[in-house]
């Protein structure tokens, strides 16, 4: 499974897909943007309002939507998408913010996948993850957050790898990646350092 997830994750094929998927059945929003959004609390309000789906065949059980195909399913009343959908819309829409400069404590954001083998088998959960400068201090430290919990933010976390752990709880990690909200493969760990910490 270590190689599996190595293969998916490392080797890039989880993006790959997700593009072809986009470019085959979205392909009408790859050129469109998000609405702006003001506010932290607004993403969060967004993202609490989502409703989860489970991914298709057609998605090979696991593809990752164009931010715009999961925000027009959740405007029309539709399930929006699974966890890595929601989170990268998250993602997507506080990257957004920070650009434009309607927020200016973000230094960095994107997608973090963290597959894992717990109790219950092989499962994983993908978050929006966002390293942000605390109030009053030149630190930045991580946050987290996604269809878990209605949208809340989980946090201050020092590492990435703190933020898997989170997210792991009681499970095994396979490895974690972390991608911009664009899909580029920024980070990615072996997890075999991480787990069962609890």
């Amino acid at each position: 499974m270590r190689a599996l997830t190595w293969l998916a994750l490392r080797g890039c094929l989880y993006p790959f897909w997700s593009r072809v998927y986009r470019f085959l059945a979205e392909h009408r929003h790859l050129d469109k943007r998000l609405p702006p959004f003001s506010s932290m609390d607004q993403v969060k309000e967004m993202v609490g309002a989502m409703r989860w789906r489970r991914d298709t065949w057609l998605m090979l059980w696991d593809a990752i939507s164009h931010p715009v195909a999961t925000y027009t399913r959740h405007q029309a009343g539709r399930k929006a998408g699974d966890c890595d959908d929601i989170s990268l819309v998250a993602a997507q829409a506080i990257k957004n913010m920070s650009d434009s400069g309607a927020v200016d404590d973000v230094v960095e954001v994107g997608l973090l996948s963290v597959p894992w083998i717990g109790r219950d088998g092989i499962g994983g959960h993908n978050v929006c993850v966002l390293r942000v400068f605390q109030e009053g201090s030149s630190r930045s430290r991580w946050m987290h957050m996604s269809n878990w919990a209605n949208g809340a933010m989980f946090g201050p976390f020092d590492t990435l790898e703190d933020v898997v752990r989170d997210v792991l709880d009681d499970r095994i990690s396979l490895g974690w990646a972390y991608w911009s909200t664009d899909l580029k493969l920024k980070r990615y760990g072996s997890g075999k350092t991480i787990g069962r910490q609890r």
